[in-house]
C-alpha cells in the first residue's frame, strides 16, 4: 500500500513537507489518547507540539478507513495547491510502512466548529471519501450565501435547527423565497434564486449516487439544464443522521479537555467559513439540535 502511494505521489507537485513517523511520534507523545481531538471514518486526529513549537494537528488515516491510496493522495494534492486565509493549512504528510498520515495546522474548536455541517454522511460515518462528498459540501456553501446564515449557527425555534433541514423544511412547505437572506430586499432575481436554492438541495442529498455531478451543476446553474426534480427519501435520511449523532455521540463523549463551543445566535453576523475545514476532524454537534430534531421527525 504505501510503495504504490509513495509513486503516486512522485506525481504531484507538493506545496507542501513532509515529515518522519518518529517526527510525528515525537509530537503527539506517541499518539497519546489525551492529545486526540476527533475521529471519524477516516481515523484519529491528535494535536501535537513540533520541536519549533507549532503546533499541529496529525490526522492519521485508519486501516479500516474506505480512504484509499487514489483519495489519500488527491487529498494531498488539493489541500497543497491551495492558499487561502480561510482555508486550514496543510503543512505536510508522512508515509512510511503502512503509515498514512496528513498534517495541518492546528486550530483552536471555536475555529473549527461548523466542520461538522459541510462533512457528507458517507464521510463523516465512514471514511468513504469522493468527489461527490465535494458537491455536498458546495451544496451547503450555496444555502449559506443564499441565506447569510452559517450552516450551524442559525437557530428557529418552531421548525429548524440547522440550516439544512430547515432549507427542507420551506421546500416541503412552498416556501424557498424564506429562506433569501432579508438584508438584500428585493434586488436580486427571483427565478435564479429558486434554482439556486433547488440545485443547493440537490446536492445535499444523503444519498451521494444521486447527487449532480459538478457539470450537471454549473448546466443548471447558467440555464443550460432543467433542474432535476428533488428525490429523497425522508426515513433513510433520518436514518442516516441519528446513525452520525450516535457516532458523534460515541466518538466526542469522552471530551477532550477543550472548552464546549456555543452556537452563535441567529441576528448575528454571518461569518464565512471554509468547507475544506472537513477534511481535519469533525466537532461535536450543537446538543440543542439534535436532541430537538428526534421531536420534529
Amino acid at each position: 500500500m504505501s510503495f504504490t502511494c509513495y509513486t503516486d505521489l512522485k506525481g504531484v507537485d507538493l506545496q507542501t513537507g513532509k515529515f518522519t513517523f518518529k517526527q510525528l511520534k515525537d509530537a503527539t507523545s506517541n499518539f497519546n489518547k489525551a492529545n486526540k481531538i476527533g475521529e471519524g471514518g477516516f481515523g484519529s486526529v491528535f494535536k501535537g507540539v513540533l520541536t519549533d513549537g507549532t503546533v499541529i494537528a496529525v490526522k492519521q488515516l485508519s486501516s479500516k478507513s474506505r480512504q484509499g491510496n487514489r483519495e489519500f493522495v488527491n487529498e494531498i494534492g488539493m489541500i497543497s495547491a491551495l492558499q487561502h486565509p480561510h482555508l486550514v493549512k496543510l503543512h505536510g504528510c508522512c508515509i512510511e510502512g503502512n503509515q498514512l498520515l496528513l498534517v495541518y495546522e492546528y486550530l483552536e474548536n471555536n475555529s473549527v466548529a461548523h466542520a461538522f455541517g459541510y462533512m457528507a454522511p458517507e464521510y463523516a460515518m465512514r471514511g468513504y471519501l469522493t468527489h461527490k462528498a465535494d458537491v455536498y459540501s458546495f451544496g451547503i456553501l450555496v444555502l449559506e450565501i443564499v441565506s447569510g446564515r452559517n450552516n450551524t449557527t442559525y437557530r428557529k425555534k418552531e421548525a429548524s435547527f440547522y440550516l439544512l433541514d430547515w432549507a427542507r423544511h420551506l421546500k416541503e412547505q412552498g416556501n424557498l423565497m424564506d429562506l433569501v437572506d432579508p438584508r438584500l430586499g428585493s434586488d436580486f432575481n427571483k427565478e435564479e434564486m429558486i434554482v439556486a436554492i433547488n440545485v443547493a438541495l440537490l446536492c445535499c442529498n444523503v444519498t451521494l449516487t444521486v447527487r449532480p455531478t459538478m457539470s450537471s451543476v454549473v448546466s443548471m446553474l447558467e440555464g443550460k439544464a432543467v433542474v432535476q426534480e428533488l428525490v429523497s427519501d425522508p426515513n433513510a435520511e433520518r436514518i442516516e443522521i441519528d446513525a452520525m449523532r450516535k457516532h458523534f455521540q460515541s466518538s466526542f463523549g469522552r471530551g477532550t479537555g477543550e472548552k464546549q463551543i456555543e452556537t452563535g445566535s441567529i441576528e448575528g453576523p454571518w461569518t464565512a467559513s471554509s468547507a475544506s475545514t472537513h477534511d481535519l476532524y469533525p466537532v461535536n454537534p450543537d446538543s440543542d439540535y439534535w436532541e430537538n430534531r428526534s421531536e420534529r421527525t
